[in-house]
């Protein structure tokens, strides 16, 4: 194979941000179609990239235009169809967090790819941290034992678009100076679109992490969630079981001032032989055994969110050079975890169980 071709559903900010210059910087990597019903996306792309087949239709896309890949980036509540048309012709697909909304899609998702034989990941960038993967060899290991404790804390500052005002969230977090490229006023603020706020936009990354770096599975969970006068979720917390034993709590904000200080994600996995302390956001991470304190040296602050990992990695594994960095496996579990959550929320924080990870 010379080139994957890779096509594109879904060019508005963040495909914009990322996963287009990630594919126009790989060697092996060819934008050969996008799709955007955005006709200011999609000129904006087009431009940008010199890219000839444009469509509105991402599905008339698939059926015309011969791809390798696809890099789906749509709002979330689009995922399942155009993913599903995708495996059905054959194509790896980097499927933008989260993965599905409803986790019965999500099943049929994966029964898709696995008969088709293709590979569905999930765009979860902190997948692919070198310390994300350290922590991760460490726990694998049994550097700390049988795990019986597991805290994580995702701060950010996104009120503005679950409010449905996406220009307020550009002068908040880039300021006027920078370039935004606005989703829609209803893609972060519709239930229906989204499937709900801080829980399916940013507590599917640490939810999601969480569950990469221990291996750990769902087995009860209860929750408590609050809207701050949004039509979705703004405020998180989740107190969870897992198979063996384990216990956790995860609390999420998508309200966090000031504003200078957003994107906080950190964790603290406890066991039986020691611990582990994780500054994702901070690049700081400390292993604590009775053989004494291991530290990572602080990361770069450019390799904390490696923005272009994900589809480099799509085109790797469709060149067959690489592994799946962000499987779909683990991103299905954090639909059903979220999924989950949500129902115990709407029951005033009645426990909700799972079987093998599964509601």
């Amino acid at each position: 194979m010379t080139a994957v071709r890779v096509g594109f559903a879904g060019v508005g900010h963040w495909a914009t941000t990322a996963h287009l210059p990630a594919v126009a910087a790989h060697p092996k990597g060819l934008i050969a179609a996008i799709a955007d019903p955005n006709e200011v996306n999609l000129r904006r792309a087009r431009e940008t990239h010199g890219i000839e087949a444009c469509f509105s239709d991402p599905h008339k896309m698939l059926a015309e235009v011969p791809l390798d890949a696809l890099i789906l980036a749509a709002p979330h509540a689009h995922h399942y169809a155009i993913a599903k048309d995708a495996v059905d012709r054959g194509l790896n697909v980097l499927v933008e967090k989260p993965l599905v909304i409803d986790p019965e899609d999500g099943r049929k998702l994966l029964a898709a790819a696995e008969a088709a034989g293709v590979e569905l990941l999930v765009g979860y960038t902190w997948h692919y941290n070198r310390q994300v993967l350290t922590a991760r060899q460490w726990l694998h290991q049994g550097r700390i034992g049988d795990i019986n404790y597991v805290h994580s804390f995702f701060g950010s500052s996104v009120l503005n678009l679950y409010r449905g005002k996406p220009e307020d969230y550009s002068e908040d977090v880039y300021g006027s100076g920078d370039a935004f490229h606005a989703p829609l006023p209803s893609t972060y603020s519709d239930p229906s679109l989204a499937g709900g706020g801080q829980a399916q936009t940013q507590l599917t990354h640490s939810m999601a992490l969480l569950l990469f770096l221990t291996d750990l599975r769902l087995e009860r969970v209860s929750a408590f969630m609050e809207n701050h006068g949004t039509e979705v979720d703004v405020v998180d917390a989740l107190a969870m079981r897992f198979s063996g034993g384990a216990l956790g709590a995860v609390g999420t904000t998508g309200a966090v001032t000031p504003l200078e200080h957003t994107n906080t994600l950190e964790y603290i996995v406890h066991g039986t032989k020691g611990h582990i302390h994780f500054d994702v956001m901070g690049g700081s991470l400390r292993l604590y055994t009775d053989a004494g304190l291991q530290e990572e040296p602080v990361l770069p602050e450019e390799d904390r969110y490696p923005l272009a990992a994900p589809a480099n990695n799509l085109i790797d594994v469709s060149l067959g050079s690489a592994e799946n960095g962000s499987p779909a496996e683990v991103g299905q579990h954090t639909v059903e975890a979220i999924d989950a959550a949500n129902r115990s929320a709407q029951n005033n924080g009645a426990p909700v169980d799972l079987e093998d990870g599964r509601v």
